[in-house]
């Protein structure tokens, strides 16, 4: 008996163990990923998402490439993140190279200059982009991703993505929109109109009253 409960206590603790051992494992690598991860839009809407990292440990330059659907979505530019300009550091940053044919970013990368690192979270880059005038979703997928310390080793990483849906806007709330629009321009010019003659209406008072 008393063997079949120091059994089970063990079984008890490699199971408590091995459901720690993920989460264990996930604070100890860098994550990088794309914020917002999911985000709605509406056809030619310009948007932005962050490729954002979190380090595990002290870091000095990172990598990453994107993939897309060219069909939903299209890339306008990409800059950089604030993630190692820390304190007025030096950086290096390379922007990618825009395929919005092929739907990818080749070749964005980040650094710091000089005997610094970096260990707190930051954007890496920020992506504009604007939507297509169709309805989909597009997956936004990091890829070649590489985080490296200051001896240029890669350090442990956890990549992830994102989801832009594209829907269109519904027509009555846009017709709504329009004939409010337009009621208040037609007010906007009633009250002109009256303004104006109340004013000529005084300015011809005050002549009649000049003449006399």
């Amino acid at each position: 008996m008393d063997g079949l409960r120091v059994f089970a206590s063990v079984v008890a603790c490699l199971l408590a163990l091995l459901a720690f051992c993920p989460a264990l494992v996930s604070s100890q690598v860098t994550q990088v990923g794309i914020s917002p991860n999911e985000q709605e839009v509406h056809p030619y809407d310009v948007f932005t998402v962050t490729v954002v990292v979190d380090p595990a440990t002290q870091i000095a330059g990172a990598q990453f490439d994107m993939r897309f659907d060219p069909s939903v979505v299209r890339v306008i530019s990409v800059t950089e993140g604030d993630l190692f300009k820390g304190g007025g550091r030096s950086t290096y940053f390379k922007a990618p190279t825009i395929m919005n044919d092929n739907g990818r970013l080749v070749g964005a990368a980040s650094a710091v200059l000089g005997p610094y690192t970096v260990s707190s979270s930051g954007s890496l880059a920020v992506i504009q982009m604007a939507a297509e005038n169709v309805e989909g979703a597009s997956d936004l997928v990091l890829e070649n991703v590489k985080v490296v310390n200051q001896m240029g080793q890669s350090v442990g990483i956890s990549v992830s993505g994102a989801t832009v849906r594209v829907v269109r806007a519904p027509e009555g709330g846009g017709l709504l929109d329009r004939n409010l629009a337009i009621l208040i321009g037609v007010v906007i010019i009633v009250v002109l109109v009256l303004l104006v003659i109340v004013i000529l209406a005084r300015w011809k008072f005050s002549l009649r009253e000049w003449k006399i």
